[in-house]
């Protein structure tokens, strides 16, 4: 629980406030809010989408460079970029060669070229892997999975406490202060297998824990992000991923770094910036530059065990793959995301604009004593956090940093303001598109929203 003291009652009427802004600006988007309870579960199409924005659902209209248009004609700079799907809206040299490539087909039996193009795309920035490909991010963790079981013979899974990697059942886990491992509270359904019983769970950056939990001599891979960013941010310390290379690989264990959120920090992620070295790697989201794909590869001197022991036999492997995972929109998206967004010349605009708005936030937190620091940077991705000294791990955080009230009240008042922030994790994602003035107007309505709340007693 976080250990954040405000004025709840003064918090509850100035959201109160911002409420009714929201509402009487988006009257369209209330109404269709209101009509689609009866046609869609939630009536959103995913539930995390209930009500992220403000009371009700926003809807869309069009996007275009870093700006969304709602369906009553509000325009927002667009800081969430489709929940890290993409970097350019509607980026035309990525736009019209996709159009061109779904007026051949989006869906054949037999593969397109496409798929040797994205994995050498995928290839050129990360190095020898032989690669497949999912819808999502979910799907490539839960099929490498698999396979690191098939290699390894062993039967759990490694995370970080509080990971999150998709629904994948093993990673959908958090260990208690009394080392207890259950399921997310929020989890749906009976769970197929006891918590715990395919699933191991340190807490990131402990380099003790780890070897630990390794000693067992049971796990087939650990998963984990090079930077833990799904509640909020935890960087590893110094020396940290080394220990994890070489404990995973002095006892046996496979290393595979999901790169789904952190693609944003450079043109091969986290694991080209620092020069990681995992035996598997995976990605969803901006990987396919806006349309559904996810991708993961398999080092070569593995992919070569996974395809001499798994014979094709009848429809394939049973538990891997899927009639849609290899289209060529996907496939296509992947390899024109590799060739025109994830480009040095994109990463060193996004990277000044996020180093402004962390220098601006910063200045911000210290003009006002709050006890909060912005950063550290990660590419595209701005994180400023409710406390002072950066957690070392995610628990730590959790329980000292997070208030989801604060955080969906500063995210209410900059949608008012025309900014779309990302609805959780205290995040922005800056764009090629994103401009100095565009910087200014956040810094602007952080300098107004947290000074009200500075003001009225709330902070």
């Amino acid at each position: 629980m976080s250990t954040i003291i405000l004025n709840q009652t003064k918090l509850g009427s100035l959201t109160q406030r911002e409420s009714e802004l929201f509402t009487s600006a988006c009257p369209k988007s209330r109404e269709i809010a209101e009509k689609a309870y009866d046609k869609l579960l939630w009536g959103v199409p995913m539930v995390w989408q209930m009500g992220i924005e403000g009371p009700f659902s926003l809807f869309a209209d069009r996007e275009y460079d870093n700006k969304l248009v709602d369906i009553d004609g509000n325009e927002y700079l667009d800081f969430s970029m489709g929940v890290y799907a993409n970097a350019i809206h509607c980026h035309e040299p990525y736009l019209t060669p996709l159009k061109a490539a779904m007026d051949k087909g989006l869906q054949h039996q037999v593969p397109t070229t496409a798929a040797l193009d994205a994995a050498e795309a995928l290839s050129e920035k990360l190095g020898p892997f032989r690669w497949n490909f999912s819808l999502n991010g979910t799907d490539a963790n839960r099929w490498a999975i698999r396979l690191a079981r098939h290699i390894t013979g062993r039967p759990k899974v490694l995370i970080p406490n509080y990971a999150y990697h998709g629904t994948v059942e093993e990673v959908q886990l958090v260990k208690n202060a009394s080392g207890e491992i259950n399921y997310y509270s929020s989890d749906v359904g009976t769970p197929p297998a006891k918590a715990g019983d395919r699933t191991r769970i340190v807490e990131y950056n402990d380099i003790d824990a780890l070897e630990a939990e390794l000693r067992h001599g049971d796990t087939a891979v650990m998963l984990m992000e090079p930077a833990m960013t799904n509640i909020g941010l935890v960087m590893p310390e110094p020396g940290y991923l080394e220990a994890v290379r070489e404990l995973t690989q002095k006892y046996g264990t496979l290393w595979l770094i999901d790169e789904t959120h952190t693609m944003w920090s450079g043109p091969a992620g986290l694991t080209g910036k620092w020069g990681l070295k995992p035996d598997i790697w995976t990605a969803g989201k901006s990987i396919g530059g806006g349309v559904a794909a996810g991708v993961y590869g398999f080092h070569e001197k593995y992919a070569g065990q996974i395809q001499e022991t798994l014979q094709h036999s009848g429809e394939g492997l049973v538990g891997i793959g899927g009639t849609f995972s290899g289209n060529s929109m996907s496939l296509n998206g992947i390899r024109l995301a590799m060739k025109h967004l994830f480009t040095p010349e994109n990463y060193a605009a996004m990277e000044k604009s996020g180093a402004k708005l962390i220098q601006g936030l910063q200045s911000i937190f210290d003009t006002l004593e709050l006890p909060w620091h912005a950063g550290p940077q990660l590419g595209a991705r701005v994180t400023y956090h409710f406390f002072k000294t950066p957690a070392i791990n995610m628990s730590q955080y959790i329980e000292t940093a997070l208030h989801e009230e604060l955080t969906y009240y500063i995210n209410l008042y900059l949608m008012n303001k025309g900014i779309m922030p990302m609805a959780f994790n205290n995040c922005l994602l800056t764009s090629p598109k994103t401009s100095d003035a565009d910087c200014e107007r956040v810094l602007t309505a952080f300098r107004d929203c947290l000074g009200e709340l500075k003001a009225e007693g709330i902070l």
